[in-house]
């Protein structure tokens, strides 16, 4: 699975949500694709740097909710960056 989708802020922020089965370094510690499950990593990338609005949060909780739902051999990840 590749996806890529954008949220647009009313405050003009830019929120980019990539879905990604291409994971090279896990392929060692857990080949899931053998055994019946797609692993996808999810990336959150925001142009700008500062307070997100609850709302934006919930709009990417749903629509990856709807991404679980119609694909249940999938299993999303997501490894929380902070700089």
């Amino acid at each position: 699975m590749n996806l890529s989708f954008d949220i647009n802020t009313q405050e003009g922020d830019k929120v980019v949500v990539s879905l990604s089965s291409s994971y090279p370094y896990l392929k060692d510690i857990f080949p899931a694709q053998s055994k019946g499950f797609e692993l996808v990593e999810v990336s959150i990338i925001r142009e700008r740097i500062g307070p997100e609005k609850v709302e934006v949060f919930g709009k990417i909780a749903n629509i990856l909710i709807s991404i679980a739902e119609d694909n249940p051999n999938t299993i999303l990840f997501y490894f929380f960056r902070y700089c």
